[in-house]
C-alpha cells in the first residue's frame, strides 16, 4: 500500500510468488450478463489462484438487493468463506459488509471507478480491504482516503485470426452517446479528407460481436481510443473532464493493431507512449498524427510491433494472470477495520438505481430502502405503485 511504482514492470520486479487464494473458499458477486473484462480477471484468479472452492452469487437489474445481501452473509458464515470478491458496483447492505470485516478478506474490482468515484466508489471502499481499479489517478485518490488499491490491466486469451489485409483506414469501436468529447473528435476527423469508420451499438453498424471487434482492430491501419468518459452523476450542470484506462487499449495492442489514443496517466504505467502506441493531446494533434502515420507505414508497423511484443510478454492471459494473483496476494496484510461508516446523500441518490418497484411493497425491503436511499424518491415510488392498483 505504501509503495509507489514508476510503472507495471517495476512493480512486477518486486512481486513475491505468494498465492493468497490457494486452498481457500472464495465467494464472487458478479453480474449474470457475460463481461469480457471482469470474467477474464475472475477466470484468471480461479485458474492460477487455485481456490479450494468457488461460490457465485449473480445479479441483474431485476434482482432484490436485500436478498443478494442476505445471501452474501449466509454463504460467508455457512461455508466459512476466506475471500469475498465483488466484481463491478452493486448495492450491498453496509451493516453486512461491516459484519464480515473480521471474517473475510474483501476485494472490489470495478472498471467504472473513474465515473462513479464521488457518488459510489469512495464510499464503498471503506468496506473493502482492497480496491482493484483500472485508473491510476483513482488509485491515488483511494490512497488519500486511507483505502488500499492496485491498478489492473485487461488481459485476454482469445485466439486471433492471422489473415490481415488492413481494409480499414481509420476506425473507432465503441459508444459515442454521452461520452466526453468523442463525437467532437470524430466530427473533426470527418471534416478532413481522412476516411474513418465507426462501429458500436449507437453507430450505424449497430451491435457487433467480440470476434468482429478483434477483426476490425487487426485490419485497421489506425485504431483510435478515447479516454474521456462522462460527466458527474450528481452535477449535471457542471462538466468535469475525467479519463480512464480502457480495456480497448489492451485489445488493440494485443491483437497487433496500431493505436492512437487520447491520454490518461494510467497508459504510461503499462505501456511506453510513442514506442508502443501514440498519444494525442487535442483535435489538431490527433489529425496531425493520423496524417503522419498514414504517410509513414513503416513507423506505424514498428510501433504496433513494439506494443504487441510487450503485450505478449506482460499482459497475455497466461503471463499476466499468475502475476495478478501474486499482486493481490501481496496486499493481504492490509485489512480495513472500521468502527463506523459514512453514508452521504450522494451515495443514497446513486443507490436509487438498484431499487426495484416490484419489491417496494414488502416491509423489510421498504425499511432498508427508506433507511439507505433517498426517502422522497421512495415515497414517490410507493404512491405511484398504489395508484396503479
Amino acid at each position: 500500500m505504501k509503495k509507489n511504482y514508476k510503472n507495471y514492470e517495476s512493480e512486477l520486479r518486486s512481486l513475491k510468488k505468494i498465492n493468497f487464494f490457494n486452498n481457500k473458499k472464495i465467494l464472487i458477486l458478479k453480474k449474470k450478463k457475460i463481461s469480457f473484462y471482469y470474467d477474464n480477471l475472475i477466470s484468471g484468479i480461479i485458474d492460477f489462484g487455485k481456490p479450494k472452492k468457488t461460490f457465485y452469487i449473480h445479479y441483474d437489474s431485476s434482482s432484490n438487493y436485500l436478498e443478494i445481501s442476505k445471501k452474501i452473509d449466509n454463504i460467508i458464515f455457512k461455508e466459512n468463506i476466506g475471500i469475498f470478491i465483488c466484481a463491478s458496483y452493486y448495492f450491498i447492505i453496509p451493516t453486512i459488509l461491516k459484519k464480515i470485516q473480521d471474517r473475510v478478506y474483501r476485494i472490489r474490482i470495478d472498471g467504472d471507478d473513474a465515473f462513479h468515484f464521488h457518488n459510489y466508489s469512495k464510499w464503498y471502499a471503506q468496506f473493502f480491504d482492497l480496491n482493484i481499479t483500472n485508473c491510476l489517478s483513482i488509485k491515488k485518490q483511494f490512497k488519500k482516503l486511507g483505502s488500499n488499491s492496485i491498478v489492473y490491466a485487461s488481459p485476454f486469451k482469445k485466439k486471433l485470426k492471422k489473415n490481415i489485409n488492413r481494409k480499414y483506414t481509420v476506425t473507432f469501436v465503441g459508444l459515442l452517446k454521452n461520452k466526453l468529447n468523442r463525437l467532437d473528435f470524430i466530427n473533426s476527423i470527418k471534416k478532413t479528407d481522412i476516411n474513418i469508420d465507426i462501429f458500436g451499438a449507437d453507430s450505424p453498424s449497430g451491435y457487433i460481436s467480440q470476434n468482429k471487434v478483434f477483426e476490425i482492430y487487426q485490419n485497421s491501419m489506425i485504431n483510435l481510443n478515447f479516454t474521456g468518459i462522462s460527466y458527474e452523476d450528481n452535477q449535471p450542470n457542471k462538466y468535469f473532464k475525467k479519463t480512464t484506462m480502457t480495456g480497448r487499449i489492451f485489445e488493440i495492442i494485443g491483437s497487433g493493431g496500431f493505436l492512437i489514443s487520447e491520454n490518461d496517466d494510467s497508459i504510461k504505467y503499462f505501456f511506453e507512449p510513442e514506442k508502443d502506441l501514440v498519444i494525442f493531446k487535442n483535435k489538431s494533434d490527433l489529425i496531425k498524427k493520423i496524417k503522419y502515420y498514414l504517410a509513414n507505414p513503416n513507423k506505424r508497423k514498428q510501433i504496433a510491433m513494439n506494443g504487441h511484443k510487450k503485450f505478449l510478454r506482460l499482459y497475455e492471459y497466461n503471463k499476466y494472470m499468475p502475476n495478478f494473483v501474486y499482486q493481490i496476494s501481496q496486499q493481504k496484510e492490509y485489512k480495513k477495520i472500521i468502527d463506523y461508516y459514512i453514508w452521504p446523500n450522494e451515495l443514497r441518490k446513486f443507490l436509487i438505481r438498484f431499487i426495484n418497484k416490484r419489491f417496494i411493497i414488502y416491509p423489510n425491503y421498504f425499511y432498508y430502502s427508506f433507511k439507505l436511499t433517498k426517502k422522497s424518491f421512495l415515497f414517490d415510488r410507493l404512491i405511484n405503485y398504489y395508484k396503479k392498483l
